[in-house]
């Protein structure tokens, strides 16, 4: 079929040219979105993607960060996602890759039926991504209010914290750097709350769901600093 030939080609394009295919990638998911009944969210995610793409997807795997969010989502750990890739790489990219992450986090959990609070995809995401989940209501929570800028701003600043931490090359350093990134999420989440209150948002936006998924994403983070220090390239 016609969309099976196109993950050919989206394959073959990201295993020639990963920054390329990455991006055309990214493309579709909004091109997804805007299908599924979230046009403005597919707008708000193709704004922020464009510069990106251009300044840190082009060249390299590094645009895979994009997408962490969102398969650590499927574990329920997507937190877990800015403070990886801080550990990962240097502070611009990290920070602002997270904010994107979050975003498609957010929007693929509203397109698997869940709420885009929780950014944590179904598995019939993966299995079945062709079929209709009736978004478009979990969607324009992205838009509701303030509340999702709140928390994408929170993923950007726990990524650049654990990155600039992380600078050190040192597992006390990287320690630190998990445990203020966790303290930047739950802010966030409490601010998403706050202004989904004043909203009215039809969702909560902070809830013991999310609390345990940062909780828990702290704790996979320090076994990664436990597994080895981070590594910083020298020009850092």
């Amino acid at each position: 079929t016609a969309a099976v030939a196109a993950a050919g080609v989206l394959a073959v394009a990201a295993a020639v040219a990963p920054g390329l295919g990455l991006g055309v990638a990214t493309l579709l998911f909004a091109v997804g979105l805007a299908w599924q009944g979230g046009p403005l969210a597919a707008a708000a995610l193709l704004a922020l993607a464009a510069p990106l793409w251009w300044l840190f997807g082009r060249r390299g795997g590094a645009w895979l960060a994009v997408y962490a969010g969102a398969g650590l989502g499927l574990a329920g750990v997507a937190p877990a996602a800015p403070l990886l890739a801080g550990f990962l790489l240097a502070p611009a990219p990290a920070a602002a890759l997270s904010a994107l992450s979050a975003l498609v986090a957010m929007g693929a959990s509203a397109v698997s039926g869940r709420q885009a609070v929780l950014a944590a995809p179904s598995v019939g995401l993966v299995t079945d991504p062709w079929a209709q989940a009736g978004a478009a209501l979990a969607l324009e929570q992205l838009v509701a209010s303030w509340a999702p800028a709140a928390v994408t701003l929170g993923w950007a600043t726990a990524a650049a914290l654990m990155s600039l931490c992380c600078r050190r090359a040192s597992r006390p350093f990287a320690l630190l750097g998990v445990a203020l990134g966790a303290c930047a999420l739950m802010g966030a989440y409490a601010a998403a709350g706050a202004a989904g209150d004043a909203g009215n948002a039809l969702v909560t936006w902070m809830s013991d769901p999310l609390l345990r998924g940062v909780a828990v994403s702290s704790i996979l983070m320090v076994l990664v600093v436990a597994a080895g220090p981070p590594v910083r390239a020298e020009e850092e």
